[in-house]
């Protein structure tokens, strides 16, 4: 029903065309014959008719495909102009100038502008740079030699005078001697994205407890100041140190509170490291602080000092006052190692003789202190596999004071092992 009425108009349309065609080359015949005298039979006007009508097909038919071109150009025009206004992303054509001809409406929302205060604006006036005529000029070469421009970086000034940076895409539109007469651009937003890079940034080189930098990023601090000390015949120290008895504090407090204590440690040690050096969280509380500033001349102890003194004073939590101490072991380049792992490794062995040395001490790393490490380390291998192959006997003794001859506990008696050659 819907196809045979168009059907139906068409087949008139086109009658009312051939009529109107033969009406008007008959008569223009019939004028042509009496202006000229000539005799008018009507057996003559059946050729003029049959051309006329056929002709006034034609052009109707030829009107018919124009106006259904120019609707469906009005229609397309329109859908594009519904397209590039409510399109989310920033979009915007120029002339060969650099003017802009149309913008989106996201352009606008973004940027903060009025279409009247952009539209015949050169672009460049809102992009931020010192030498904007290069830039032009690097621009619109680009854009004529290449057709195209991709992924270019710029800063553009909002409406409240703040800046953001996007991301242009741009395609040129040429005439038939290839030169430019237009352009058309996609603008990205690059605003979320940088967030998104901070934001994974963060959680890969920095501790979420602290805010300090985690291991990753401490190590290549290290590698930096390694390099820079190379150079300038300087040295790195590496500070290694954990709060004494915090386990106390997770187990009876929570961790919770335990969380906060270390946080507080955090922001109480930032206060005095200098621009140059690195404080880092390890895990749980382990620290580290690399001092390499090398506009002073480093003085490791009065660090040390410094950390101890300052983590001695008590961390208030809530109404309560919590007290902790620190041991630190402390570890120099060239002397102690030439790379992260070694004087990380130096310096945590100093900073186990510091606890052993009855904690809140500071000890330097030496020769000594690594040979008594590897020395515990293979007498405790050795015992296992005296256990593990029998070779341990256990003997039972009293407990007697060699000086009065009386035993503290009487009745009572405690085990001593002896370990028998195999």
């Amino acid at each position: 029903m819907s196809r045979s009425r168009p059907e139906g108009q068409l087949y008139f349309l086109l009658c009312g065309c051939f009529l109107a065609g033969a009406l008007i080359f008959a008569a223009v015949t019939f004028l042509g014959r009496s202006l000229h005298n000539l005799p008018m039979e009507i057996n003559q006007l059946w050729l003029p008719i049959l051309f006329g009508g056929i002709l006034g097909v034609i052009f109707g038919r030829l009107n018919i495909r124009l106006r259904g071109m120019s609707h469906r150009l009005s229609v397309s025009e329109t859908r594009f102009q519904q397209l590039y206004q409510r399109t989310p992303d920033m979009l915007h054509s120029m002339d060969r100038e650099g003017h802009l001809l149309y913008v989106s409406q996201s352009w606008l929302d973004t940027l903060g502008y009025s279409r009247d205060e952009v539209i015949g604006k050169d672009f460049f006036d809102f992009v931020v740079n010192e030498s904007i005529q290069d830039l032009r000029i690097k621009h619109f070469q680009k854009l004529n030699a290449l057709g195209e421009i991709r992924d270019i970086n710029y800063q553009l000034r909002t409406a409240n005078s703040s800046t953001i940076e996007i991301s242009l895409s741009e395609v040129a539109q040429c005439d038939f001697d290839g030169h430019l007469t237009e352009s058309l651009a996609v603008l990205n937003d690059l605003t979320d994205h940088r967030a998104a890079e901070e934001r994974i940034e963060k959680l890969a080189y920095y501790d979420t407890l602290t805010g300090l930098p985690n291991r990753a990023l401490m190590n290549d601090r290290i590698l930096q100041s390694i390099a820079l000390a190379r150079r300038e015949n300087r040295q790195v120290g590496v500070f290694f140190f954990d709060l004494d008895r915090f386990k106390l504090i997770n187990d009876t407090q929570g961790h919770a509170v335990g969380d906060m204590v270390l946080r507080s440690v955090a922001q109480r040690l930032k206060k005095f490291i200098r621009e140059g050096d690195t404080f880092a969280r390890l895990g749980g509380d382990e620290f580290v602080i690399v001092q390499a500033d090398p506009n002073h001349d480093p003085n490791f102890s009065i660090m040390g000092q410094r950390i101890l003194e300052t983590l001695g004073q008590p961390f208030q939590i809530g109404s309560r006052e919590f007290f902790t101490t620190a041991s630190i072991g402390v570890s120099v380049y060239p002397v102690d190692g030439d790379d992260p792992q070694a004087l990380l490794k130096s310096a945590d062995t100093a900073m186990y003789v510091a606890k052993s040395r009855g904690r809140n001490n500071l000890q330097f790393f030496s020769a000594d202190m690594n040979a008594a490490a590897l020395a515990k380390t293979d007498l405790e291998s050795r015992l296992r596999h005296a256990l593990s192959r029998g070779e341990l006997q256990q003997y039972y003794q009293p407990q007697i004071n060699l000086l009065t001859g009386a035993s503290p506990v009487s009745k009572h008696y405690c085990a001593g092992t002896i370990v028998t050659a195999s």
